[in-house]
């Protein structure tokens, strides 16, 4: 099985497997094509990157210890490719009118208004808060999860900016 195939380059998010590669290194440095992640000077990758960011090769140094190979494979197995169920997200944002209603586009996001106890302005003109839940998939690796919530949340957000 070739190194693309176990990193399951066809399968996954580059950058979100980027992200994933970096909890397996001490350092990161750019490269003329990509980035050379590393342990040491005996043990790092060198991945080759196009211009938009998806990696075109991998390439292990010599002597690449098998079982950190294999747990990476595991990581990237696990966090990007199984466990990947749907959730509900949930973020603030702030308007300037006081959100009063309710709106919902299909199961993919809700605007409510804050619950009564929530701290909100004594003035008309003023940031209003109101909450923003929306479904995403989430993943087992805390960081990947993290950047797709917040990811889908800047999204929703900016949609109740157009007018």
């Amino acid at each position: 099985m070739s190194v693309e195939d176990k990193f399951h380059l066809k399968e996954v998010n580059h950058q979100e497997l980027l992200l994933v590669l970096l909890s397996f290194f001490n350092e990161c440095m750019g490269t003329e094509r990509g980035y050379r992640h590393r342990e040491n000077e005996e043990v790092f990758l060198d991945l080759q990157l196009d211009k938009s960011g998806t990696i075109l090769q991998v390439n292990p140094s010599k002597g690449f210890p098998s079982e950190k190979m294999s747990k990476i494979e595991t990581c990237i197995r696990e966090g990007l490719i199984g466990n990947q169920t749907p959730y509900i997200g949930e973020g603030v944002g702030f308007s300037g009118r006081k959100v009063e209603g309710y709106f919902q586009y299909r199961n993919l996001f809700e605007i409510i208004p804050v619950p009564e106890t929530a701290p909100k302005p004594e003035v008309l003109m003023a940031d209003h808060p109101f909450l923003v839940q929306f479904s995403y998939i989430s993943s087992s690796n805390s960081h990947v999860d993290s950047i797709r919530r917040q990811e889908k949340l800047n999204i929703y957000i900016s949609l109740t900016m157009l007018n």
